[in-house]
């Protein structure tokens, strides 16, 4: 599983803050803070993307003893049958039949996703359900430790800028500077390396004013050009190889 790299924020809270800390300095981290939300909401929406694209893969996978229990049987006996049992075992949205050892929240919404479009296509409603207590808690619990588990604290951008992590950092810090006016320009950025220059809106910007910008603000003086180029090169990379 990929991580899900943050830069260290620890001024953007009273209890954790180092000496003085100036109000540009808790703007700086207050920034950065919402765009590392933004980077794990997106992080648990592809893992629940992931999880849909393979749901309900034991009708498929099984497909010759699905029909047969399916043309045979019905309610109780459809579920001793032998097909169901693999169904429920093996997939991880059936919460109120086997709940997965590590069950969380993305398995709570493919169930809710479930039942939802499953009653509205078939019945036209959806049928009362509900999850015991203790399976929610665990759930959530769970799904705490999934995202803790994958988190890479980072203190700088070089070289190790990946998960969209620029995205969110470019697109806090520069937008101020209205050289950007949305997020697929922000996604450009990146690939400044591959072109001689870049038309955003009014402002054309060649290789080296790109540097010049980004030396220019304060979270990124404290690297040297070169240092900055290799990153953004790295980033370009990435892009190039299809991880982003």
């Amino acid at each position: 599983m990929k991580k899900l790299y943050i830069l260290r924020t620890q001024n953007a809270d009273s209890r954790t803050a180092t000496g003085k800390i100036s109000k540009e300095s808790l703007l700086e981290n207050t920034k950065l803070h919402i765009s590392d939300v933004r980077n794990a909401m997106k992080y648990i929406a592809d893992m629940m993307i992931e999880q849909a694209e393979i749901h309900d893969h034991t009708k498929i996978d099984y497909v010759d003893e699905f029909y047969d229990n399916f043309s045979k049987y019905k309610g109780v006996e459809f579920k001793e049958a032998g097909w169901f049992e693999k169904h429920v075992i093996e997939e991880r949205h059936h919460l109120n039949d086997c709940v997965p050892k590590n069950v969380n929240l993305i398995d709570v919404f493919e169930r809710i996703c479930d039942i939802c479009v499953a009653g509205m296509a078939r019945s036209g409603s959806v049928y009362s359900d509900s999850l015991l207590y203790d399976i929610l808690e665990k759930a959530y619990v769970d799904t705490i430790e999934l995202v803790k588990n994958n988190i890479c604290v980072v203190d700088d951008i070089c070289p190790r800028i990946t998960n969209y992590m620029h995205k969110g950092i470019i697109c806090n810090e520069i937008n101020d500077s209205r050289y950007f006016q949305t997020d697929s320009q922000v996604e450009c950025f990146l690939q400044y390396f591959f072109d001689d220059k870049n038309d955003f809106g009014n402002k054309v910007l060649n290789h080296e004013e790109w540097l010049e910008m980004i030396h220019s603000l304060d979270r990124y003086k404290r690297f040297t050009r070169e240092e900055l180029e290799n990153a953004g090169k790295e980033c370009a990379g990435l892009m190039a190889g299809g991880i982003y």
